[in-house]
C-alpha cells in the first residue's frame, strides 16, 4: 500500500526539464532553516512549488522570496 502512494505522488511530478529541490536542498542553499522554507511554500511565496503528499518539491530555479514589510514603524526619539 505505501509503496503504492508513493507511486501515485511521484507521477505526480511533471516531468519535464526543471529538476525539484527538497525544501532541505532550498534551505542550504539559501542560508536559511527548511521549515522556514516550508512556511514560504505553505505561504505561496515560491512560485512553482510542489506539494507531493506531504513532502514539498522547490524548482531548483527559484529564488528566495523577498522580506515582507511587518508594518512596524520605527520609534520616535525624544
Amino acid at each position: 500500500l505505501a509503496c503504492r502512494r508513493k507511486e501515485r505522488a511521484m507521477s505526480e511530478i511533471p516531468a519535464g526539464p526543471q529538476p525539484y529541490l527538497s525544501t532541505a536542498q532550498f534551505a542550504r542553499l539559501h542560508g536559511v532553516e527548511s521549515q522556514t522554507v516550508r512556511l514560504w511554500c505553505v505561504q505561496n511565496r515560491i512560485p512553482g512549488a510542489l506539494q507531493v503528499g506531504e513532502r514539498w518539491l522547490v524548482p531548483s530555479d527559484a529564488t528566495r522570496p523577498a522580506k515582507l514589510q511587518t508594518g512596524r514603524r520605527p520609534r520616535k526619539v525624544k
